[in-house]
């Protein structure tokens, strides 16, 4: 219903735009494919996110047993055992998305969200646990599930290289439901054969090898995209283009599109100074973003 909904919406209320072009940086791009699946910075963040929601998924099979056969709380009462979970969970990360962001700690955030999962599943599958110990257990996990599913994507839009975002985002959300879909197909083989605990043990068995992986990743970049609009030039005059916006303070990568008349920019927003565009007659007039 809300898919039709939608298709109204779409067809009746939004305008259509009297040019449309699409941009390298914001869609998928074939020739930047090899690229992006070369990109190790970028693999371990897909990996990380294929970990995540594998074990999301894995969780959600044992996590209800637990509390109607091994805490007999009726599964007409999981709904405020969830929902109390969720909602201080989310306000508990808000304070270490913002240290990870405003002071640059966010690898020491994401091996720490990482370790916090890691721990808080292996206390399920180790203790027997009251309903009081596994509320807690579970609002840590969705604290760090929580912190994680919102920084993975920064992330992967900071390291992804100029004019493939569009790209990168693609192979990381085709990561995200392989892990969702593993997670539940190994999940519930699993079970079958080894109860909850086999379940919880091999969460945990792959977030430790994912907190392996974030522990040998590079600390990420502080970058951002910026699209910028060129006046047409001949194929030769790019080359000029293309160094002239390197040596600029803050721009750590450029692809130019010649075709389109557009350059993608990754660039250090404390380092970078837009004013400085001002100065390059090849910068299209109000073309900046």
């Amino acid at each position: 219903a809300l898919a039709a909904i939608a298709l109204v919406v779409v067809h009746r209320v939004v305008p259509t735009p009297h040019q449309h072009r699409i941009s390298a940086d914001t869609h998928p791009a074939r020739e930047m494919l090899g690229k992006v699946l070369s990109d190790r910075r970028l693999l371990r963040l897909d990996f990380g996110i294929f970990a995540l929601h594998l074990v999301l998924t894995a969780l959600f099979l044992a996590f209800p047993l637990i509390l109607q056969d091994g805490l007999g709380l009726a599964s007409s009462s999981h709904w405020w055992f969830y929902l109390s979970v969720m909602v201080t969970s989310f306000f508990a990360m808000v304070p270490f998305i913002i240290i990870g962001e405003k002071k640059r700690k966010m690898k020491p955030v994401l091996c720490g969200a990482i370790a916090l999962l890691m721990l808080a599943t292996a206390g399920l599958a180790s203790v027997a646990v009251g309903l009081l110990a596994a509320w807690g257990l579970l609002f840590f996990f969705f604290m760090a599930f929580n912190l994680l599913e919102a920084s993975l994507p920064s992330l992967i839009s900071k390291e992804s290289p100029a004019a493939s975002k569009g790209t990168a985002m693609g192979v990381y959300s085709t990561s995200q439901f392989m892990g969702a879909f593993l997670g539940g197909a190994l999940g519930g083989v699993l079970l079958e054969q080894f109860g909850l605990t086999g379940v919880l043990w091999f969460m945990v068995a792959v977030l430790g090898t994912w907190f392996l992986v974030a522990l040998t990743m590079p600390s990420p970049g502080y970058t951002s995209s910026f699209v910028l609009q060129l006046q047409q030039a001949v194929a030769g005059e790019y080359d000029e283009i293309d160094d002239s916006l390197r040596r600029l303070p803050g721009v750590q990568d450029v692809v130019i599109v010649e075709g389109a008349a557009t350059a993608y920019l990754k660039v250090d927003r404390r380092h970078f100074d837009e004013a400085l565009l001002a100065d390059f007659s090849f910068v299209r007039h109000g073309s900046k973003s």
